[in-house]
């Protein structure tokens, strides 16, 4: 017990230290010994790494890497981490990090934008509940100009807000408190569709099949006639996998599984809503579908040539 009690003293006078904030032991800013005690080890474990990390608002610790760990970093997965609470963008940090992504972190969403363009980064971690500027609105404003990988942190009363992050933009997400195994499941299969996607903007930004062209700049449909048609996340991603398997079979688990992961829909049948949404803007219903055909007891077939 009195082991205890000196490791919460050392604690907590180490962190008012390192971040001039102070601790409460009411749980209200994670005042318990493990959190405060995983902090420390985390957040100290940054500081001596190369990169910078926020330890509190506005402090910064930085250091001076040596020439190979610099090349190390810049072949690595960027992520830039958006998180208020210092302990949850820490552990964050922290584990990204310790799984080779290179990292930089901030406490709100103040020029967002410029920081993703300036680090080149392939992820954003993003609170949905920020000073400021919210996650929300960052994840539209950020999805209108970038194809970067973006994936909510949200508490589990957030149900309404994910659906919303989701349907604005945003990828994936994770809740609090995370397993940090599934955080970085999350990340490294959200990069891969973003590498993947970013191979194909290489090849052209366009994708044409009947008499539509997709385009993967501004994830929207363009008609002969020219006119412009908005798809949702759900929408583009679905568009754009039928697209990539062009002549082939969609059983609806293998789409949900390259478009999202099923536990943020209540069941398969999402994909015949989605299905129908995509059929109204390609002006097709479900009993005259030509370019989207159901293959009953199996899914669905995307049958136009793709160039």
């Amino acid at each position: 017990m009195r082991d205890l009690l000196v490791e919460r003293v050392h604690a907590f006078a180490v962190v008012r230290t390192l971040t001039g904030h102070e601790l409460l032991d009411d749980g209200a800013q994670g005042g318990r010994v493990d959190a405060v005690v995983w902090y420390l080890h985390a957040g100290v474990r940054a500081l001596l790494r190369p990169a910078t990390i926020a330890i509190g608002a506005g402090h910064t610790g930085a250091g001076t890497a040596p020439q190979e760990s610099r090349s190390e970093m810049q072949d690595a997965p960027k992520v830039v981490v958006v998180e208020d609470e210092p302990i949850t963008r820490a552990q964050l940090e922290a584990h990204l990090r310790d799984a080779g992504f290179a990292t930089e972190t901030r406490e709100d969403g103040r020029d967002l934008q410029a920081i993703v363009e300036r680090t080149r980064a392939d992820l954003v971690l993003l609170d949905i509940k920020l000073p400021g500027t919210d996650g929300l609105t960052l994840t539209r404003e950020l999805r209108a100009v970038s194809d970067v990988g973006i994936i909510l942190v949200t508490s589990r009363q957030d149900q309404v807000d994910r659906i919303v992050g989701l349907e604005s933009g945003a990828d994936d997400y994770v809740t609090k408190p995370f397993d940090p195994r599934e955080l970085l499941s999350r990340a490294r299969n959200l990069l891969r569709r973003v590498q993947a996607q970013r191979r194909q903007l290489h090849q052209g930004h366009l994708r044409h099949f009947d008499r539509f062209s997709l385009d993967l700049n501004r994830r929207e449909l363009v008609d002969t006639d020219g006119t412009h048609t908005a798809l949702s996340a759900g929408e583009f991603q679905l568009l754009l996998t039928f697209v990539e398997h062009a002549g082939e079979v969609m059983s609806r688990d293998r789409i949900m599984a390259r478009i999202r992961n099923r536990e943020w829909y209540p069941d398969d049948r999402y994909i015949d809503v989605l299905v129908g949404q995509l059929r109204r803007k390609l002006g097709e219903t479900a009993s005259s579908a030509r370019l989207i055909t159901t293959i009953h007891g199996t899914g669905y077939l995307f049958t136009p040539d793709v160039t």
